[in-house]
């Protein structure tokens, strides 16, 4: 169990912002203090995600590098959003009527990030950017601000992909450039704002 669903306890997302907000009011006065009890907790309780941190991390990485020199492939896309939290949780999020299923149509995990990749991959911008080029800006136009280039792609028409949302950008971000930053998604804003910080929350 993660320190994120040690607080949730399992509660669907209409909970879980009740939750963190509860823990958010307790803490505010001293988020020094609510760092150190879940320092305390993570060292009787927590098993690092040994996929994520040694398999997905280098993948991720390796794979978003070479937009540098070349577009990626779909198959390649598909792995980096397959690792994606925030992908996941948004593909799972999207009514089957948005890539135009029948309502009852049942899909698993794996499918359901299949369907919204396909969908993502053949998206443009407004100006006609594909999603590798967006990307490239995104990631390495290093003459620009990462937060300048990560508020264009979300705001941006020019860059803006339709469903290429700030939880995913921020996770896309942080997984290839580690040289500069981390990875920021909305579970991070919410972990922030357990320990007492005044971060705000957004929805995808």
């Amino acid at each position: 169990m993660s320190y994120y669903e040690y607080i949730l306890k399992g509660k669907e997302e209409r909970k879980s912002i009740v939750k963190v907000n509860e823990s958010y009011e307790r803490n505010k006065m001293n988020p020094l203090y609510a760092i150190e009890k879940a320092m305390d907790w993570w060292q009787e309780n927590y098993n690092p995600d040994e996929k994520t941190i040694y398999l997905w991390g280098p993948e991720n990485k390796e794979i978003l590098n070479t937009i540098k020199v070349r577009d990626i492939t779909y198959n390649e896309f598909h792995k980096v959003l397959s690792q994606n939290h925030a992908a996941i949780n948004h593909a799972r999020q999207i009514k089957n009527k948005f890539f135009n299923l029948p309502e009852d149509y049942k899909t698993n995990q794996a499918e359901r990030i299949e369907i919204f990749t396909k969908w993502l991959f053949e998206q443009k911008s407004s100006e006609k950017l594909s999603i590798n080029e967006v990307l490239r800006y995104l990631l390495f136009e290093d003459n620009i601000s990462l937060e300048e280039r990560i508020y264009n792609t979300i705001y941006n028409k020019k860059y803006k992909i339709e469903r290429l949302g700030r939880s995913i950008v921020g996770e896309l971000v942080g997984w290839c450039r580690t040289d500069i930053t981390h990875i920021r998604n909305n579970r991070v804003n919410k972990a922030l704002r357990c320990f007492g910080y005044d971060v705000r929350l957004f929805s995808e």
